[in-house]
């Protein structure tokens, strides 16, 4: 009994010194990635650049009808993005995406009136085999593009849903 001891204390002392590590070194599968983003009336197109394994340098340009939903600064809780232009990072876990960055957009509001938007854009998307379903909440400060005042209006707002679709990876 005391051998058989001494010999299973042997091997749980000596197995992690000449055991076989599990270090892999594995490549990214992609270095470049180029999207399609769908949103309620709008569709964007996004480059994400890899800097590290989890991390990307993002820019999207995109316009359309798309539908945001604000705050109550304006008559209607709905505005229209017509244009919008965004630089962001993107950090990946295994199956949910984190995004932040900066945003430029002209929007309409209300009785047809227009306003450009700077501010700061957050996101969230889950990865579905091909697809990234996720949100994309914004704040920022809103400039009335009517009259020569120009008033500015503190606004945030989220998208309904936003869909990623991967076009081209190299």
């Amino acid at each position: 009994m005391k051998k058989l001891l001494a010999i299973l204390l042997l091997f749980v002392v000596v197995q992690p010194a000449v055991g076989q590590s599990d270090s892999i070194n594995i490549k990214p599968a992609f270095k470049n990635q180029v999207d399609l983003e769908v949103e309620p009336l709008g569709v964007g197109f996004s480059y994400r650049k890899r800097i590290n394994s989890s991390l990307f340098l993002s820019g999207s340009v995109g316009g359309g009808a798309k539908i945001n939903f604000i705050n109550d600064i304006y008559s209607s809780n709905v505005i229209a993005e017509l244009f919008y232009s965004s630089t962001y990072f993107t950090y990946s876990l295994k199956k949910i995406q984190l995004m932040m960055g900066v945003k430029y957009a002209v929007l309409m509001h209300g009785d047809i009136e227009f306003a450009d938007f700077y501010g700061v854009e957050m996101g969230a998307y889950i990865d579905i085999k091909y697809l990234l379903i996720g949100i994309k909440p914004f704040l920022g400060i809103s400039q009335d593009k009517k009259g020569t005042d120009r008033n500015s209006h503190f606004i945030y707002g989220s998208s309904l849903i936003s869909i990623k679709i991967p076009i081209i990876k190299w």
